[in-house]
This record gives structure tokens, C-alpha cells and sequence, in this order.
């Protein structure tokens, strides 16, 4: 069986013949978060469901539901970073270093794939955020040090100084 929401596919093993009054026990694992921190969200990689079918498919609903919402809400960041005309207000900056470090926490650092991101155009401030957020994480993030390496052109096209702004950061 299958259940699909939102076009995420979360695979359920059950015997064929499954009478929904029947008591059991159902594993889902949920795609991309093998080997990743989801207990510190609340959530686990591959929850044990005891009960009916029915009360269990509504379990998985919820899960899944939560699931996606941690993993829009950890993604937040990049629309920020990507968009030279975001606001740079503290709230702003603020929002996408919450963004960043919950995507860091939960799915892990290689979740924050700075590589596979055009910073051509980045908001440079947004920029600075994200790698000072996840300087712990540089040597575990795809493309850390590239974006450290861009960062100074885009400072530089929003009148920025990259010395004083990313100092610190090339240690």
C-alpha cells in the first residue's frame, strides 16, 4: 500500500488480505531521512504504529503532514538567499537563520547543499547570514566554501565591504 500527499510517496508493507479491524504493526519510513537528527524535530525516521489499520493510516496523515511542514519551513532560507530583492530587515535576516539552522538540525548539514544553488544574483546580506549561521557546519555543507569564495562579488554589487563583512569566516 501507498499513500501519497502532496507528490511525497511514503511506502506502507502490509499483507495483502488486511482485514482493517485486525491489529498490527506498521513501519513507514519516510523518503530522505535515513541517518538524519529528525528525533531532535519530534519526529522518527521509522515510527513502529500499533493498532488498526485505520487508526494507523490516520497516524501516518499526521506524520506526514508534520513532515512536510518541517521541510518547507527548513527551506525557507534558500527563497531568501535566491532573491536579490528580499528585505534585509532583522526579522528577514532573522527568519532565514532560523530556516537554515532547523534544516541543519533536522535533515542534517548536507541538507543545506549550498552547491547546488546559482549565487550569481544572491542577496549578499542574506548571503553572510547563512554562512556564518552554518560556519560550524562548512566542512559537512556541499558548496560552503564555494559560496564563501562568490560571496566577496556580491557584496561588492551591493556596495558592501567584503573584508570587514566577512571577516571571521575564511578561518
Amino acid at each position: 500500500m501507498a499513500l501519497n500527499l502532496d507528490g511525497s510517496s511514503f511506502t506502507w508493507q502490509v499483507p495483502s488480505r488486511l482485514d482493517p479491524a485486525v491489529n498490527f504493526q506498521l513501519a513507514i519510513e519516510m523518503p530522505g531521512t535515513a541517518n538524519t537528527p529528525l528525533g531532535a524535530a519530534g519526529l522518527s525516521p521509522a515510527p513502529i504504529i500499533q493498532g488498526s489499520f485505520a487508526s494507523a493510516r490516520a497516524y501516518a496523515r499526521e506524520l506526514v503532514f508534520e513532515f512536510q511542514t518541517l521541510e518547507r519551513k527548513s527551506n525557507a532560507w534558500r527563497t531568501q538567499l535566491l532573491d536579490p530583492t528580499s528585505n534585509t530587515d532583522v526579522d528577514s535576516i532573522s527568519e532565514t537563520v532560523d530556516s537554515v539552522l532547523e534544516a541543519a538540525t533536522n535533515f542534517g548539514p548536507s541538507h543545506v547543499d549550498l552547491a547546488s544553488l546559482d549565487l550569481s544574483y544572491a542577496n549578499a546580506e542574506h548571503l553572510v547570514a547563512v554562512l556564518r549561521a552554518t560556519f560550524v557546519w562548512r566542512e559537512q555543507i556541499p558548496g560552503w566554501k564555494a559560496a564563501l569564495a562568490a560571496a566577496p562579488d556580491t557584496l561588492r554589487r551591493f556596495g558592501l565591504d567584503p573584508a570587514a563583512v566577512l571577516q571571521g569566516l575564511d578561518e
